[in-house]
């Protein structure tokens, strides 16, 4: 029994020189009791590989682009209007007139404008917006509009020429030969003032000084200009259309503000209709009934 006791007592002396040594050592005597917690193995999750060529083959699939929103209303409306109509008489042609005011800075090009009634249809042409005598000078161009004018659809031909599409200009008076529809004002044409001929001889200053606006003289009856190969060779040279438009083609004012086109096509009807105009891309630009 005392050998129990004894063993015992060894037992509780080793116990307590444990809770010393641990106290020491962490300065917590119940750090042996902690409880433990069994732990669960984490398996890592297979990563999954993929093989990606190095020049992938082309694919037949198209990308799918949203088209631009195009604008279905004429940037012309209010700028190309119809100011008026002329049915045909045994006096006059058929004529639609339209009057084009673009902003400032703006320009609008009428060839390939349309206008259309109940009986037909016509396109606006090309045209020369100075009008040159001489063929081979002659270049055609679009109906470009910078400033406010009006504009004269002439079921007619051109006296100018066939389908000569023009512009009025103030040496138009030299064109006397021509008879034009509507009425062209031609009494006024640039005059050489007496700057320009006071180095010729007095009585040719006078002479040219006196000579009406616009016109062609004609000096054959004039013993002192015929005589006078100076004063001739100067009219000869400035009395006439081109040089007129050598001389003044440039001023701000050379320019009627109307152009005749001719479009040898009555689309008129004499009593009632409505007629449109449209643009070149077909959209329309203004109407006017009657």
């Amino acid at each position: 029994m005392k050998v129990i006791y004894f063993v015992l007592i060894i037992l509780a002396v080793i116990a307590l020189y444990s809770f010393i040594d641990e106290y020491v050592a962490t300065g917590n005597i119940f750090s042996s009791f902690r409880l433990v917690e069994a732990s669960v193995e984490e398996k890592p999750v297979p990563k999954t590989t993929y093989y990606v060529p190095s020049n992938p083959a082309p694919t037949n699939e198209k990308k799918t682009e949203t088209p631009p929103i195009k604008s279905t209303i004429s940037p012309y409306i209010g700028k190309v209007k119809i100011s008026g109509i002329q049915s045909a008489n045994s006096y006059r042609p058929a004529m639609i007139t339209l009057r084009i005011s673009p902003y400032k800075g703006d320009a609008i090009d009428l060839t390939g404008f349309r206008i259309k009634t109940r009986i037909g249809e016509l396109t606006i042409k090309q045209g020369f917006e100075i009008y040159e005598p001489y063929p081979t000078t002659r270049t055609i161009q679009d109906i470009i509009i910078k400033d406010s004018v009006t504009i004269y659809l002439i079921n007619s031909d051109s006296p100018l020429g066939t389908n000569y599409n023009f512009r009025p200009n103030k040496c138009f008076g030299y064109l006397k030969d021509y008879s034009f529809y509507p009425s062209i004002y031609t009494s006024y044409c640039p005059k050489p003032t007496l700057k320009d001929v006071s180095h010729l001889q007095p009585y040719c200053q006078e002479y040219i000084l006196r000579l009406p606006s616009c016109s062609i003289p004609d000096y054959s009856d004039d013993v002192k200009i015929v005589f006078d190969m100076e004063c001739r060779n100067f009219i000869d040279s400035i009395f006439n259309y081109r040089s007129c438009i050598n001389d003044y083609s440039e001023d701000k004012d050379f320019f009627n503000n109307s152009w005749y086109v001719y479009v040898n096509q009555n689309i008129v009807e004499p009593l009632h209709d409505a007629i449109y105009v449209y643009d070149q891309n077909g959209f329309p630009v203004d109407q006017y009934l009657y």
